[in-house]
């Protein structure tokens, strides 16, 4: 069925099974107090499909303070969403409240985007989904505020199962309770979740009671990877909270090729690190493992010894394997790595040899197929390809320049140039020669 007006897009309502298609965009401003499609007000769930066909829904406004599941969709069950922009929503609920989808269950989302979002509810608040259970998510984005209570965040509020890929949020979140993140406020038990290429750069700030996290409040089980977090972490009146630059409380999981740059803190009581604020896995059945990982924010807090440039808090009791990690004692004003537990695995550096490229590779990352450094890029410090969206994959030329080929193309070399790390020319021969400037 193809939707061209505000009226059938309401009207999905009436067959909550069906397959739609917009015919163009869709302005939603005639309709004061839209009605969540699926799950609202006692409704069965969703369960067709909707393709937006790569056209924008305007003006969405739903305002039912008092009531669960709320979004363009209230829920959805074994449902495919796909390729649609949302400008301009503004959504006021009590739980599950999402910028798209209140709860989604066993379904497949995928080419959104959600900008100019106003979202505010209860608990389980989020830019995107509310909450996620059993649910592929890919390429997907939201913009805008999101004001919650516990388990929120900036795309997905909690999930209990997902895999997650090419996908972040520039959201501002403010909450107050546990567990909130710029990406994902909680990652609830689950060894088989992936969360895969995604990033946050919105501040998040709140009263915290559990995690908060530049990028996720609470990691529990899942798979972390090629993923950053840039936006602020403040916990203004948190007890016993976990802050982190990238995730708050990390109870078990793996983080592997992952980073954080934003400055975070916490009142008395709080756990504070550059990248992880708690770090345990007491008796998990998940092993936990930080690998490849760096921070550089500022951490500031109540107690020096819950403090760390990279961890706050790294429980003794736990079994945390962590190998060739880095943080910035400059830009930290943190001189230990941990603030309370062990620190093997975690190095500081400098400002300057954080932005090394040989620091890095030195010590066995992957560069450049996963890891670069561009002067341009992350105020040059390292970024991750085909993750940021200005760190682009260079090849690099054998450091040797007898074995280096006669000629090379103008554009290798303007590559080589604006990685600013070293030095390349071809002589008046046609000789192609590079310079590193590590080794100079």
């Amino acid at each position: 069925m193809i939707i061209t007006t505000a009226t059938q897009l309401q009207n999905m309502n009436l067959s909550l099974t069906s397959d739609y298609e917009l015919g163009n965009d869709i302005d939603c401003s005639g309709i004061a107090n839209f009605e969540p499609v699926g799950g609202w007000n006692g409704t069965d769930p969703f369960t067709g499909s909707f393709d937006g066909k790569g056209y924008k829904i305007t003006d969405l406004v739903v305002n039912r303070a008092a009531d669960d599941y709320i979004g363009l969709f209230g829920s959805v069950n074994g449902a495919t969403i796909q390729n649609v922009t949302i400008e301009t929503v503004t959504l006021t609920g009590d739980d599950w409240v999402g910028g798209l989808i209140g709860l989604a269950t066993d379904s497949t989302i995928s080419n959104i985007t959600i900008t100019g979002a106003t979202i505010v509810g209860d608990a389980r608040v989020a830019g995107l989904i509310a909450y996620v259970d059993n649910c592929t998510v890919t390429n997907c984005n939201s913009a805008g505020t999101v004001n919650g209570g516990s388990e929120s965040g900036g795309l997905i509020g909690r999930t209990d199962d997902i895999v997650i890929s090419t996908s972040h949020s520039s959201c501002t979140v403010t909450m107050t309770g546990a567990y909130g993140g710029g990406l994902i406020g909680r990652v609830y038990i689950d060894a088989s979740a992936t969360i895969t290429k995604c990033y946050a750069t919105g501040a998040i700030s709140g009263d915290d009671s559990g995690g908060l996290g530049g990028l996720i409040g609470r990691l529990d089980g899942a798979s972390v990877s090629r993923c950053y977090a840039s936006g602020a972490v403040d916990d203004i009146a948190g007890v016993d909270a976990r802050n982190g630059g990238l995730i708050g409380w990390l109870e078990s999981g793996t983080l592997a090729n992952v980073y954080a740059t934003g400055a975070v803190s916490g009142v008395s009581g709080a756990l504070v690190g550059g990248l992880v604020g708690y770090a345990e896995n007491d008796g998990e059945a998940t092993s936990t493992s930080i690998t490849n990982a760096y921070s550089k924010g500022a951490v500031s807090g109540a107690d020096a010894a819950d403090m760390g440039g990279l961890i706050g808090v790294r429980s003794a009791v736990a079994t945390i394997t962590v190998t060739q990690c880095f943080w910035d004692t400059t830009t930290s004003t943190e001189s230990d790595a941990v603030g309370t537990g062990d620190d093997t695995g975690i190095t500081g550096h400098i400002t300057a040899t954080m932005k090394m490229l040989s620091t890095f590779s030195e010590a066995g990352w992957s560069i450049p197929s996963i890891w670069n450094i561009s002067s341009g890029c992350t105020s040059g410090y390292p970024c991750l390809v085909g993750v940021n969206p200005c760190c682009a994959e260079s090849a690099l030329p054998p450091l040797d320049p007898t074995i280096a080929p006669k000629r090379v193309s103008l554009e290798l070399i303007r590559n080589l140039e604006m990685m600013n790390i070293g030095r390349a020319y071809v002589d008046k021969s046609g000789n192609f020669t590079y310079e590193s400037r590590y080794s100079r």
